[in-house]
Parts: C-alpha cells; sequence; structure tokens
C-alpha cells in the first residue's frame, strides 16, 4: 500500500468570532480574511541525572502562551474581540493540500477554541491610505484545536487538563488528589 503524498497550498477563509459562556455570539465573524499567530506551546523541563545531566520535557507544566490576531480595529464589528479583560474565541480556517497523486487540492477545517485576557486596547497606526490594522494579544488560560471533528490538543491551565492527541498528560498527576 502506497503512503498518498501531499503539497501545501494555502490556507484560506481565517475568521474569528466573539464567544460567551461557550456559545458565539454573532452570525457573522467578527473578524475575517485575517492573520492570526497561533501559539507556541513550550512545556517545562525537569534535569535527570544519568551519566550526567538529561533535560527531559516535562509534560505536566507548560508556559505562558498567547494568541495574537491581527484586525481592522476600527471595524465596528470588530468591538466584541478587542475588549479588555477575560475573552472566549473561535477561530476557523481552512488548509488547502493538493493530492499528489489525483492533483485535485483538498482543504482540511481546523477551529481553535481560545480563552483568556486582553491584557491591552489595541490601537492602529494612522498613515494615510492605510489599513487601520492593529494585533490584539490573548493571554490564554486554555486552547483547544480540532482538525474537522478531532481534537488535536487541549490545554486548560486552570483545570489542569494537558491533551495532546489521545494522551492525556495530566491524568497520571491529576489521579494522585
Amino acid at each position: 500500500m502506497s503512503r498518498q503524498t501531499y503539497k501545501f497550498t494555502t490556507i484560506k477563509g481565517c475568521a474569528l468570532w466573539a464567544m460567551e459562556n461557550g456559545a458565539v455570539i454573532s452570525s457573522v465573524p467578527n473578524a475575517d480574511n485575517i492573520t492570526i499567530t497561533l501559539p507556541e506551546l513550550t512545556f517545562g523541563t525537569t534535569d535527570v541525572n544519568i551519566l550526567g545531566t538529561l533535560t527531559l520535557p516535562d509534560f505536566t507544566r507548560i508556559d505562558n502562551f498567547t494568541v495574537t490576531a491581527n484586525i481592522a480595529v476600527d471595524n465596528p464589528d470588530s468591538e466584541p474581540i478587542k475588549r479588555i479583560g477575560y475573552q472566549e474565541w473561535k477561530i476557523t480556517y481552512c488548509v488547502g493540500l493538493v493530492n499528489a497523486q489525483t492533483g485535485l487540492e483538498e482543504y482540511t477545517p481546523y477551529t481553535v477554541y481560545c480563552k483568556g485576557f486582553i491584557g491591552s486596547i489595541p490601537l492602529s497606526s494612522v498613515e494615510q491610505g492605510g489599513d487601520g490594522m492593529a494585533d490584539v494579544t490573548m493571554n490564554c488560560t486554555s486552547i483547544r484545536k480540532m482538525k474537522g471533528n478531532e481534537t488535536e490538543f487541549e490545554i486548560d491551565r486552570l483545570n489542569g487538563n494537558i491533551k495532546l492527541g489521545d494522551k492525556d498528560y495530566a491524568n497520571d498527576i491529576n489521579s494522585l488528589y
């Protein structure tokens, strides 16, 4: 059985919705065709002395992480996502891949849910003919990334959950309490 190979083509339809209590508050995105910077998830480390010092990742500890959205801050639709304080966001986009054997482009939908705090009010640069874009950065307390209907990872710092794929790294620690 041969393995199918794919070539990355594009990301399409990146949109962001504000949420309240886990529900989207608008039928249309609060910002679309935007740039989102998802976090780099960095885990704490532990040094183990085995024939010297060996530094290993500790999947029960995770460093701070942020999600940044570059939005048109003077667009009235973006008002709910630039408020200071606690926020919930839903981000959607599709990744386009070309199947090397068939030559057909296939799209995979992704959804990212994140919760956290906005600590600064974004102001755009003002210049003649400018686009009025600025970054809104969320300091996240939780994030869940889905590929289609499958969860790729889920991290909830407040509840002590760290799931990467099918592996629940915090479960062993949480079961001790």
